[in-house]
């Protein structure tokens, strides 16, 4: 992968980010989550889970998509984001399951360089792995980064 850049200028189209995560999720990291964000019996009882076309618990969708920011921020270091700006193509690829860990490779699509004198708008789009390096989400996501002061 390429330097971390700080600010819109120093980002290019096909420039390329990734993280590696750390401690894999637990299966009562995934129920404590769905219980108060998303209560489906596949994600909070074991035994309903084990029924499921999942065969076992996993975690809600929403639960994936939140421990990868901490990656992607991660993943671009310095860059001086100021907001996001919104998400596109959302996919979830396969179920997050206990013991998975996650790792993310994001590869600039767009830049817009827009009509704010003080930032531009990029566009990346993520890959999201397990440790068998198999998809488990996608999505592209567009957010405000800081352009330098002239």
């Amino acid at each position: 992968m390429t330097a971390k850049p700080e600010w819109f200028e120093d980002i290019y189209l096909g420039h390329q980010v990734q993280a590696i995560g750390g401690t894999p999720v637990t299966e009562d990291q995934i129920i404590a989550f769905a219980e108060q964000f998303d209560p489906m019996p596949f994600h909070v009882d074991k035994t309903a889970a084990s029924q499921s076309l999942f065969g076992g618990v996993v975690a809600s969708g929403l639960h994936s998509l939140a421990l990868v920011n901490p990656l992607r921020i991660k993943a671009h270091g310095p860059l001086r984001q100021l907001a996001g700006m919104g998400m596109d193509d959302l996919q979830w690829r396969r179920p997050l399951r206990p013991g998975d860990s996650l790792s993310i490779l994001g590869e600039c699509v767009e830049l817009e360089a827009g009509h704010r004198p003080h930032a531009g708008i990029v566009s990346y789009q993520y890959r999201v792995l397990n440790q068998a390096s198999e998809t488990v989400l996608r999505h592209r996501l567009r957010f405000l980064v800081a352009k330098r002061q002239v």
